[in-house]
């Protein structure tokens, strides 16, 4: 199952004209559900992605870190965050309730309808998702939280630690 409106923790984001019916503002940015499992996804324009998995029961641990990498294609870093995601999804508990947490709005806006993958790569990466997300019996709800923030919360704590993940083996990959 896939929540139908994607949270995001800016404000900016938000308020901004025509997003009300599928965006709403989430004014934490902390891992307090306790009965979810939260995974963080980035990915580069280098070709690697990232997905790291925090029980809100534990949000100040990592419970898993899976970081992959492909050759970039024409979507550029759309591919790599889709393929943060799809790592994200497919390594996840059968059943699960999944917080899925981007720095990518499109990403969630995508998934839940409020816009359209037009690349056919990213059309394919949709189908998959959405497909996984049914294979596996996933609850999802999709949150937004830009990158590159100076707080210390778990949101921005996480999200850069995927961030990290996707460098470090982008570097990896460059010296092959």
């Amino acid at each position: 199952m896939i929540h139908p409106r994607v949270l995001t923790t800016s404000r900016e984001s938000a308020s901004k004209k025509g997003r009300g019916e599928w965006l709403g503002f989430l004014p934490t940015r902390n891992c307090l559900d306790r009965s979810s499992l939260y995974v963080f996804t980035d990915g580069s324009t280098k070709g690697s992605f990232a997905a790291v998995y925090v029980r809100g029961a534990d949000p100040a641990v990592a419970v898993e870190e899976r970081v992959e990498f492909k050759e970039p294609t024409g979507t550029k870093n759309m591919g790599a965050e889709w393929n943060g995601l799809l790592l994200a999804l497919g390594h996840a508990p059968k059943g699960s309730k999944l917080v899925v947490v981007s720095d990518l709005l499109w990403l969630g806006a995508t998934v839940v309808g409020a816009r359209k993958a037009e690349h056919p790569e990213l059309v394919e990466s949709l189908r998959q998702a959405k497909e996984t997300i049914e294979q596996r019996g996933l609850e999802v709800r999709f949150v937004h939280h830009e990158g590159h923030q100076k707080d210390e919360s778990d949101f921005t704590r996480w999200n850069v630690r995927a961030d990290e993940l996707c460098k470090a083996r982008g570097r990896e990959a460059a010296k092959k």
